[in-house]
């Protein structure tokens, strides 16, 4: 198995493809006007970037939610950035809005063919790389990168196979596939904002239903082991999407697909014979039963954490903080061992633990707080330092 570590680029990902192909092709007119798109990060950061090489005005739409980082760089690469709604397809609808009123051209983060052209370029470079390659794996959200890297690598060699990889909590291409057109799912179950999408592009559509050979889905659960397999045996941090093909590689070697070796078929044999992955065996030595731990954690690293520790026995508390929600406590939580159904995704990485709800507007609350914090033999609190700081001086 073959990583393309898209991590290395400039803005953290593939996505300055496309908008590096689609810049230079704006009529004068167009570049004055500037630009304009929607995003969950990855896509804004590859537009601003992209704008600043060419000297061209961008404005980027994300959800209110975008993680703050993303937000943070695609300021600092040059575009402005407004925050709308809480998902994708909600900034999209303000994006439009605001293209019509300021006549920008819009670059959509997977809908578009010269975009799409321009992330078939890693598609390109694979064959460079690696020309006997036989199984191409490639992460589906709204679908931009696996119509590129299809319609690349299949111009190449026919006969190689592309196989899609989605959350089953948002399966937006697959059953369009399945249905013959694009379809907008009535709801979307799914942590990972680069496969959260509701609805793919036509352009997409057409190219993944002509080219692409397999899709398949994975719980959110199985994505974020992928994540914590490849920082453990390739020491790459990824996020959740680019995460999932080595999720669904591992799911048809464990079913025996042959002519496959790797580290992931091993480490899928391990599992299947009782043993356990080399980071889970380090943490279960350690004494858990009695372990107090309080987990603030957020942006799913912290949560998926504080998961594992309640897996292993510790008296794990999930604390939620919310202005204006009354203080409440509940637990332990249960959920489906695949993350299915309703909230599925978020129960799977609560499971086991006791929650806490608290209104950080109220003093007492944060006395709470406070508390918690001073009583846990572990705290668990990927935030932001401003965060903290309201938080209490303990954390």
């Amino acid at each position: 198995m073959r990583l393309k570590a898209e991590m290395f680029q400039r803005g953290g990902s593939y996505k300055i493809r496309g908008p590096l192909n689609k810049l230079p092709q704006l009529t004068e007119e167009q570049k004055r006007r500037g630009v304009i798109c929607s995003s969950a990060g990855n896509h804004a950061q590859g537009v601003a970037i992209a704008a600043s090489v060419y000297g061209v005005r961008a404005v980027v739409v994300m959800a209110e939610n975008a993680t703050q980082s993303k937000v943070d760089a695609t300021r600092a690469y040059g575009a402005e950035v407004v925050l709308h709604g809480s998902i994708w397809d909600e900034a999209n609808a303000k994006m439009l809005e605001l293209a019509e009123r300021d006549g920008m051209t819009i670059v959509h983060p997977f809908d578009d063919l010269q975009l799409i052209t321009g992330q078939g370029t890693l598609g390109l470079e694979i064959f460079e790389d690696y020309p006997q390659a036989d199984i191409v794996v490639v992460p589906i959200g709204g679908g931009g990168l696996i119509s590129g890297v299809a319609t690349a690598m299949k111009g190449r060699n026919p006969k190689i196979r592309i196989i899609g990889v989605e959350s089953s909590g948002a399966p937006g291409m697959k059953s369009s596939v399945e249905q013959g057109h694009v379809v907008t799912l009535d709801r979307v179950d799914c942590m990972i904002d680069g496969l959260r999408v509701r609805r793919v592009g036509e352009n997409n559509f057409r190219i993944v239903r002509d080219y692409v050979d397999e899709i398949v889905t994975l719980p959110d659960d199985k994505i974020f082991e992928s994540m914590l397999w490849v920082m453990s045996h390739a020491k790459l941090v990824l996020e959740g999407a680019a995460a999932a093909p080595v999720g669904a590689f591992a799911e048809r070697v464990g079913e025996g697909a042959g002519g496959i070796e790797s580290g992931v078929c091993v480490e899928r044999r391990q599992r299947e014979s009782g043993s356990v992955a080399r980071a889970e065996v380090e943490l279960s030595m350690l004494p858990l039963d009695g372990v107090r731990v309080i987990d603030f954690g957020r942006f799913i690293a912290g949560p998926y954490c504080g998961m594992l520790l309640a897996d292993m026995g510790a008296d794990v508390v999930r604390v939620d903080r919310r202005q204006g929600s009354e203080d409440r406590y509940t637990g332990p939580i249960t959920s489906p061992a695949n993350g299915a159904g309703e909230g599925g995704g978020f129960l799977s990485l609560n499971r086991n633990k006791r929650s806490i709800t608290l209104d950080t507007s109220k003093p007492e609350s944060r006395e709470i707080i406070n508390r918690l914090a001073k009583s846990a033999d572990v705290v668990i609190a990927n935030l932001p330092v401003a965060v903290m700081k309201k938080m209490g001086d303990r954390l």
